[in-house]
Formats: C-alpha cells, structure tokens, sequence
C-alpha cells in the first residue's frame, strides 16, 4: 500500500508515472473535507477561502484522475466522491455545495469522454447523504439533525 499526499499534485503525478500502462483496473478518490467557510456572504468570505475549500474537495481528487492517463486499464473504472449539498446544499455550506457540484460536473464531462468514444473507462460518483465524521458530525447542524431523527 502507498499513501499520497492528494493536495501534492506534482507527487501524484510521479506516482502514477511509474506505474506500467494498463495496470490499474480501478481508482476511487475520495479525499474531502470542509474548510467551514459558512455562508459566504453573511461571513465576508473571499476567492481564495471558496479555492481553500475547492482544494480539498475538488482538486485532491481531480489531481489522481487526471494523472492516471492510460495506467488505468481499458474497461477500468473511477470512482469520485460528492455529497448531498450539490443538491441540497442547505444552510451555510455554500464553499462546499459549489465543490460538490464541480465533481458531479466533471464526472458527466469526463464519463462521455472516456467512455464512449474514450478507452470504455467508467467514470461515476457517489453522493452520499450527511455522514456523521469530524468534518461535519460535531457541527450545531449535525446536533439539531442526530436530535430530530432520533425523535422519530
């Protein structure tokens, strides 16, 4: 097993640079993380905290799909991961919402690339619903939910 740094572009990309051509049947990305920017305009947020959060969602697991090329084997697959805020991004997840969307977006665009006409690679995403972790579990929000499902 290898562990890679996935904010480290440049590391990723020697990685699967070593690797022979075909030799990958499958790659899941699923680095993330909420860089808890809130409501972005109530919270005076700029550019560069929304790049903060398109970093670790969106670019750590774009950096390994790009970088993969033709190591993943013909009729391979990738997996990326998204959440429930594209859809349904609620309130005060704004920054994340929009990362997720960019996901969901580049999958479609990437599965008609690789897959029609491509080398048959699927490209898919998983969008789960709220999962209780530290990046979201602790939340005042992740309470209120936890408290009224429980009540049902």
């Amino acid at each position: 097993a290898t562990s890679l740094d996935a904010f480290d572009e440049k590391a990723v990309r020697s990685f699967f640079a070593d690797l022979p051509e075909g030799s990958i049947d499958h790659l899941v990305a699923t680095p993330g993380g909420s860089a808890k920017c809130g409501d972005l305009i109530k919270n005076n947020r700029t550019c560069d905290d929304v790049r903060r959060q398109m970093n670790f969602k969106f670019y750590a697991q774009l950096a390994p799909v790009l970088a993969i090329g033709t190591k993943i084997k013909e009729g391979g697959s990738i997996v990326m991961t998204s959440g429930v805020s594209s859809r349904r991004p609620g309130k005060g997840n704004d920054a994340l919402a929009i990362a997720n969307a960019a996901i969901e977006t580049a999958v479609k665009t990437m599965a008609c690339d690789q897959g029609f006409d491509g080398r048959k690679v699927r490209i898919n995403c998983l969008s789960p619903g709220m999962t209780l972790t530290p990046v979201c579990g602790y939340s005042h929000w992740a309470k209120q939910h936890q408290a009224k499902t429980a009540a049902r």
